[in-house]
């Protein structure tokens, strides 16, 4: 019925995603038509729990939800059996739906991070300042400024950075920058526009085997790949040596996760 092995079941309850299920004298478990609905959810939820940060806590947030609705349902049914009869979803799982709804904006918003950070690599792959200010999340994309080439501390103050991550950033192959005769780090504008949209893809959630990738793209003449499809498409020797994270693919991923939402929305509703 629900296509997973019943150890799986188990583990649901006993990781606290289903509530205890009643059992038979003989000891057997019995599943009602909402803990089967329920199971569905976290079924649905696991892919969801894979990311990071924010999303995670949201979708823990709509499971235990999830829980607390179908516990009620169940206590409703002890006292008057089919409480549920007529009721729409709204009805039966509104704290569930109110969370997946917090859930899809989150998700939404990540999108929308996701692929303005393309659009700036798009710019800056084509010689064009790298965008405009940045939003709340302070993602500025460009300096506007064409002066003189600076040094690592001047670097950061312009950018926002710190001089460790800056030089994080280098040793993790995402940026180089030219030297001085002395040794000391030069920053031009393309030096300080790259590291701005290293910021803002990291900002948008984007891995750094990502950033490198998207950047290998963006700077190499030869490359006429959408930048879309390079952030969706590990290169082989990626997959080779890691496993694939969703960050990896972050806007593939972002668009998998709300179509997703949209399932669980129907399966609550309906």
């Amino acid at each position: 019925m629900l296509g997973v092995h019943p150890n799986t079941l188990r583990w649901y309850e006993a990781a606290g995603y289903l509530p205890p299920v009643p059992r038979t004298p003989g000891g057997y478990r019995q599943y009602s038509a909402e803990l089967i609905r329920l199971a569905r959810v976290v079924r649905e939820s696991q892919h969801l729990l894979r990311l990071y940060g924010p999303i995670r806590s949201a979708s823990s947030a709509f499971l235990a939800a999830c829980k607390e609705d179908c516990v009620a349902l169940q206590d409703a049914t002890r006292e008057h059996p089919d409480p549920g009869t007529g009721m729409a979803g709204q009805e039966r799982y509104g704290r569930s739906l109110h969370h997946l709804s917090a859930l899809e904006r989150l998700l939404q918003d990540e999108y929308r991070l996701a692929m303005e950070a393309l659009a700036a690599l798009e710019r800056f792959r084509c010689g064009e300042d790298a965008g405009s200010p940045g939003n709340e999340r302070g993602m500025a994309y460009s300096l506007h400024r064409r002066g003189p080439l600076q040094y690592i501390g001047s670097a950061a103050k312009l950018t926002g950075l710190s001089r460790d991550r800056i030089i994080n950033w280098e040793r993790n192959g995402l940026a180089g920058y030219p030297r001085s005769a002395a040794g000391y780090r030069l920053f031009g504008a393309r030096e300080l526009d790259r590291l701005l949209i290293i910021r803002s893809c990291r900002t948008a959630g984007y891995s750094v085997t990502a950033i490198r990738r998207l950047l290998h793209a963006a700077t190499a003449h030869s490359s006429e790949i959408p930048l879309r499809t390079v952030a969706d498409t590990p290169s082989p020797h990626e997959t080779e040596l890691f496993p694939v994270f969703p960050t990896d693919t972050l806007p593939a991923t972002l668009e998998a996760m709300i179509a997703l939402t949209a399932r669980l929305r129907d399966l609550l509703e309906k």
